[in-house]
């Protein structure tokens, strides 16, 4: 799925170089010596997580307005600024039944001054930016499996 709204495709393959960290531990040091480029997570379709990046999703370090309700209903946790106005949030949770977790899903929502394009995955690769680590995944909060389903039903997905 190239699209030019988001940094990279989360079903891409990484090669990873050798003595690239692979704990928590081990990317925190990195982070903090300044050496973090290329650092992400994969995930897959058997562990208990789900990425969603918003495009738009982040204007001058702030939250859009009309964007806020949305990623408070659907339980507002770890996120980071990615490149440009790109918004990541990471949570504990999955894709509804009949979703299927191999693709990102695709969804836009029209907002009151642009449009905010939401990408949802649970299986495939996403970066951190190098910036800040704020948490092991154990810390993670549950998406609101509810809003999550709104949110895919209102745009036709499920």
């Amino acid at each position: 799925m190239t699209d030019d709204r988001f940094t990279h495709d989360p079903r891409e393959s990484r090669d990873m170089p050798g003595g690239a960290p692979t704990s928590f531990e081990e990317a925190k040091a990195a982070v903090d010596e300044g050496d973090a480029d290329g650092l992400g997570f994969a995930i897959t379709r058997h562990d208990p997580f789900l990425v969603v990046e918003v495009a738009n999703g982040w204007a001058g370090g702030e939250l859009p307005p009309d964007l806020e309700p949305i990623l408070s209903g659907l339980g507002m946790t770890f996120a980071e600024a990615g490149e440009g106005d790109l918004l990541r949030l990471f949570y504990k949770g999955a894709l509804p039944d009949g979703v299927d977790a191999g693709e990102p899903v695709v969804v836009t929502v029209g907002g009151d001054t642009r449009n905010y394009v939401f990408r949802v995955f649970a299986s495939g690769w996403t970066p951190v930016t190098g910036r800040h680590i704020n948490g092991t995944p154990e810390d993670l909060r549950a998406i609101d499996e509810d809003s999550l389903r709104t949110l895919l039903e209102r745009a036709g997905k499920i």
